[in-house]
């Protein structure tokens, strides 16, 4: 008995974390309403249709089955979830134990409230069946090998695979993979394997962004109507939503150009931004980016060459992205959380490596919020139940 409650002592914070995931998201997961027609149709397509972002996940699933059901793909997507629940518990586990004392109460209060937010990890099963949850996971990996000295060259592979996984992750995800070799590089300029990682890892990065962005729709040659065709002999939901996303508005005769993309998706989304729904959206996100944003102007201060400042400044701008996104997508909680568990990423990851910069900008941040506790609860209530609604 002894035993077993030493071990729980000790792996206490998987247990509290993965019971802070879980219940996460069964509060936000609509059991009743299952996934919709648009999220199984993230499973079907796959390569043989073309060499696209959004095809990976399909493609893996093709070489083991050949059609779906709507039951087969709810579960699978809920044992991805609780798989992920599992995987965020033990890593979390495993970064506390090995995190400074110092920092070790402050690290686990931020990674409860994002996982416990709506605009963070809570998204998950908010949104359950989108395909943004296995580029968590790559990151999560990615992270972990980085820490092993042979391990770490699968760094860009994996930020590769968040590509494959969603072209999207060019700007919610790309800038962990970035930042925290950026931040590694400027502590230590004259290690010149972590500069060639970085180096290649943004080459990898780049040149994957312009092919599944620019170029991968372009190796879709079935018509819409043999896709349609193939997808419905796979699951017969309605798939016009996957269709418009594998050929892309640029297909469309109305849209010819990239920039005319851009402008169609602000003209549409435009009528969406109603006064109140901006002004709530941003009472519930300012105070979690006011957070990191100060831990990066503490970083840059903190910083003794140009490049660790030069990090910084763009470590605050990644905040920014979010709020800019939402006039061309009306997707507004995902590209909050995708944002808000990108930046948790790069800060715990530095403050488990020690970096000089981001461990006094967190420390200070730490400091803060133990003498202001009731400030600590306001920014808990907006981030967690305020936030909610949305």
């Amino acid at each position: 008995m002894k035993k077993f409650l030493s071990f729980i002592d000790k792996n206490k914070y998987f247990f509290i974390t993965l019971l802070f995931s879980v219940l996460s998201g069964y509060l936000r997961y609509d059991s009743d309403k299952g996934l919709n027609d648009f999220r199984l149709s993230q499973f079907l397509p796959d390569y043989s249709l073309g060499y696209c972002s959004r095809f990976l996940i399909g493609s893996v699933l093709a070489v083991f089955k050949k059609s779906f059901t709507e039951q087969w793909l709810t579960v699978f997507s809920e044992c991805v979830f609780v798989f992920t629940c599992f995987l965020t518990a033990v890593l979390f586990n495993e970064l506390i134990k090995r995190t400074g004392v110092e920092y070790r109460n402050g690290v686990a209060v931020m990674g409860l409230f994002i996982i416990s937010m709506t605009m963070g990890y809570g998204f998950f099963t908010y949104w359950l069946g989108m395909l943004d949850i296995f580029w968590y996971i790559f990151t999560l990996l990615a992270l972990v090998c980085l820490c092993n000295k042979y391990l770490r060259w699968l760094f860009p592979v994996f930020s590769f695979l968040c590509l494959a996984n969603h072209y999207m992750a060019a700007l919610f995800v790309f800038p962990v993979f970035a930042a925290v070799l950026m931040f590694q590089a400027s502590e230590n300029p004259k290690d010149k394997k972590t500069a060639a990682l970085l180096i290649l890892t943004v080459a990898v990065s780049v040149l994957s962004g312009i092919y599944f962005v620019f170029l991968g729709p372009k190796t879709v040659t079935v018509t819409p109507e043999q896709a349609q065709n193939y997808l419905n002999a796979k699951l017969p939901v309605d798939q016009r939503h996957i269709l418009f996303y594998m050929f892309g508005k640029a297909r469309y005769d109305y849209v010819s150009t990239f920039s005319g993309v851009i402008k169609t998706n602000i003209e549409e989304n435009i009528g969406y931004l109603e006064p109140h729904l901006i002004i709530a959206l941003f009472a519930a996100a300012l105070p979690v980016v006011a957070v990191f944003t100060y831990i990066y102007i503490q970083a840059f201060k903190k910083s003794k060459n140009v490049f660790g400042k030069i990090t910084s400044v763009l470590c605050i701008a990644f905040n920014a992205l979010p709020f800019l996104i939402i006039i061309a997508s009306s997707d507004y909680v995902r590209w909050f959380a995708m944002t808000f568990i990108s930046q948790a990423l790069i800060i715990f990851y530095l403050v488990f490596k020690n970096n000089e910069g981001i461990c006094y900008g967190f420390g200070r941040t730490v400091a803060f919020f133990r003498k202001n506790p009731l400030l600590l609860a306001a920014l808990g209530y907006i981030s967690i139940i305020y936030a909610s609604r949305f």
